[in-house]
C-alpha cells in the first residue's frame, strides 16, 4: 500500500506517520515537505528510511503534486497556512489553501484517478457562532469569518475538490487541534484574543487525529468502511472536549501557575467574527473509527509531563507574566487593541459591532458575563451553561429541506436554494428523486444577489452546505446579503444587528 501526504510536518499528521508504518509492514509512505531538515523527518527517515520517500518542495508546484499522485492508493492532504501566518501573507494562504487543491485534484483524475483522497478541510468555514446557536454539523451555512483568508481559502479548495468528480474522497472538516507545544506559540502572536471567551469550542488532541487517520487506513485494509468515502465529516473530540475559549485560557494558564483572571483581561478579547462551535455530528467518524480518547483537563496534564519547564511559571510574580508574556502582545498589528488605538474601523466594526461596543467592554472580571459562570453574554442575567451542552437539547439550524424523509428529490434542491437565495436553472434531466450518480451532477444555478450563473451538485447544495460563491467566498461583501436569505440569517442575525445590513467590508487585499 502507498500512501502520499501533503502537511506531514504538521499537528495533525505528525503523529500519524508512526501509527501508519506500525500498522502494516507493507505501507510506504511518501511525503511532501518545504523542510527536509525538520526534526520529526530525520527521524521517520532514521528509522523507516526503506519505506519512507521525502520529496523536497510545496503543494504549489504541479511537478512535485505529479510525483505524490502518481503510484499512490491514498493520498492524505493536510496541507495548509493557518493563522496568524495566513493572516500575514494572504497570498500564500490563496496558494496553498486554495489554488493547490485544485492541482491536487485535477492531478489525480488525469494521472491516478484510483487514487483515493482524503482531505483535511477546517471549522473555519462556517464562521462565526455563540451561545444563541453553539451547535453546528455538515450542511450548516458556510460563512468564513471576514478576515479569515484562511477559512475562506480553505472552503474554496474544498468546494473544488468535492464538486471536481473525484471517483473516491472524503473531506473532514476539522476543528481545533490541542498540541504539545500550543501554550508557547501563543504567546508570540495576539491571535488568542481573536477568540472571544464565551466560543463554544469542541476541541480534538493531535493524538486522536492521529488514531483516527491510522484507523481509517487499517479499516480500508480490513475492508470494513466502504460508506465512508464520498461524503463530507465533523472532526471534534466529543464531549470531553466541548469546553469556552475562557475554559481554555483557564486551565491553560493554570499550568504557569494563574488563570485567565490572574493573566489577562476581559476586554481584550473580541466578542465575534472567530469560528468554532460544539460538533453535533462529531459522533459519526468516532462511531465509524472509534478514535476520541483524550480528555480536556487529560490533555493538560499531559503538557505538563512533557513539559515540566512550565511549571516554572509558578515561581514568577503573576503581574510580571501578564507584563512580559500576555500585554506586550496587545502592542502588535494583529491585537484588537492595536486596532482600536489606531481606529482600525473595518477591523473594529467586523469584530465588535462598532467602537462604543469594543470601548465599552468590562475590564473587570467581576462585570464580565461568562457562560461558565452561568451567565448570558448579552444581558448578564441567569443562564443554564450545562443544559446549553446536552446535546440533546440541542437547537439545530435549518437547511430548507425535510432532512427525516431519507431521500431527496429536485423539489428538495430547488426549496433549498431559494432558502439561499440560488434559483435552479437547469436541472440536468433530473426529475423526482434524486439518487446514485445524480447526487453528484453539477445543475446550473444563479446566484439572486449577483445574477452570477455557476454549477453545483444537489450534494454540495444539499450536504456540504455550499451557497453562491459570489456571495460567501469572497474576501469583501455586503452584510446584506447574509441578511437577506433565511439560510444565511438564522445565524447572522446571532451576533449582529439590523443597523448593521448595510455595511460592506472590504479585506486588505
Amino acid at each position: 500500500m502507498n500512501i502520499s501526504i501533503t502537511g506531514a510536518s504538521g499537528n495533525m499528521m505528525k503523529g500519524s506517520l508512526k501509527l501508519l508504518f506500525n500498522l502494516d509492514s507493507n505501507i510506504k509512505i511518501k511525503i511532501l515537505t518545504r523542510n527536509p531538515k525538520a526534526k520529526c523527518i530525520k527521524e521517520w527517515m532514521k528509522e523507516y528510511s526503506s519505506r519512507l520517500e521525502v520529496i523536497v518542495g510545496s503543494v504549489s508546484e504541479r511537478s512535485k503534486i505529479e510525483e505524490l499522485v502518481k503510484d499512490a492508493d491514498y493520498l492524505i492532504n493536510a496541507a495548509a497556512i493557518i493563522p496568524p501566518l495566513s493572516d500575514r501573507h494572504p497570498d500564500e494562504s490563496l496558494q496553498t489553501n486554495r489554488n493547490a487543491q485544485v492541482t491536487i485534484a485535477d492531478t489525480i483524475k488525469y494521472l491516478n484517478p484510483d487514487c483515493a483522497l482524503i482531505h483535511i478541510s477546517t471549522i473555519a468555514t462556517y464562521g462565526n457562532r455563540n451561545y444563541k446557536h453553539p451547535w453546528g454539523r455538515v450542511g450548516d451555512p458556510l460563512m468564513p469569518s471576514l478576515f479569515d483568508y484562511y477559512g475562506s481559502d480553505k472552503l474554496k479548495g474544498e468546494r473544488y475538490i468535492v464538486e471536481s468528480g473525484l471517483k473516491k474522497w472524503a473531506v473532514i472538516r476539522q476543528t481545533g487541534i490541542l498540541y504539545a507545544n500550543i501554550l508557547m506559540n501563543n504567546i508570540n502572536d495576539p491571535l488568542m484574543f481573536h477568540t472571544p471567551l464565551n466560543v463554544p469550542i469542541e476541541w480534538i488532541t493531535d493524538t486522536d487525529s492521529a488514531i483516527l487517520i491510522r484507523n481509517i487506513i487499517k479499516a480500508e485494509i480490513d475492508g470494513t468502511c466502504p460508506q465512508f468515502w464520498n461524503n463530507i465529516y465533523s472532526l471534534g473530540g466529543g464531549d470531553a472536549m466541548r469546553v469556552t475559549g475562557f475554559d481554555t485560557f483557564q486551565v491553560g494558564f493554570s499550568l504557569m501557575g494563574g488563570n485567565a483572571y490572574s493573566f489577562i483581561r476581559p476586554h481584550w478579547h473580541t466578542i465575534r467574527n472567530f469560528h468554532c462551535f460544539w460538533m453535533y455530528d462529531s459522533d459519526e467518524l468516532e462511531n465509524m473509527f472509534h478514535f476520541q480518547n483524550d480528555t480536556f483537563e487529560g490533555f493538560f496534564d499531559r503538557v505538563l509531563k512533557e513539559f515540566p519547564i512550565i511549571k516554572l511559571g509558578k515561581l514568577v510574580p503573576k503581574q510580571l507574566i501578564t507584563l512580559f508574556v500576555f500585554k506586550r502582545l496587545l502592542r502588535y498589528p494583529n491585537s484588537p487593541m492595536y486596532w482600536l488605538k489606531h481606529n482600525m474601523s473595518d477591523k473594529i466594526n467586523a469584530y465588535y459591532g462598532d467602537k462604543d461596543i469594543a470601548r465599552n467592554l468590562s475590564r473587570e472580571w467581576d462585570k464580565y458575563p461568562l457562560l461558565v459562570n452561568n451567565q448570558n453574554p448579552d444581558t448578564g442575567e441567569a443562564l443554564d451553561y450545562n443544559a446549553l451542552k446536552e446535546k440533546k437539547n440541542a437547537v439545530l439550524l435549518s437547511h430548507g429541506y425535510d432532512e427525516t424523509k431519507g431521500e431527496v428529490t429536485i423539489d428538495d434542491v430547488k426549496n433549498a436554494a431559494e432558502f439561499r437565495g440560488l434559483k435552479v436553472v437547469d436541472t440536468h434531466g433530473i426529475t423526482g428523486k434524486i439518487e446514485g450518480d445524480d447526487l453528484h451532477t453539477p445543475l446550473l444555478m444563479k446566484c439572486l444577489s449577483t445574477d452570477d450563473e455557476f454549477t453545483l451538485s444537489p450534494f454540495g447544495l444539499l450536504r456540504a452546505g455550499y451557497g453562491s460563491p459570489y456571495v460567501t467566498e469572497g474576501r469583501a461583501w455586503k452584510e446584506e446579503l447574509f441578511n437577506r436569505y433565511p439560510f444565511y440569517n438564522q445565524v447572522w442575525i446571532d451576533s449582529h444587528t439590523e443597523s448593521e445590513r448595510d455595511r460592506v467590508y472590504k479585506s486588505a487585499v
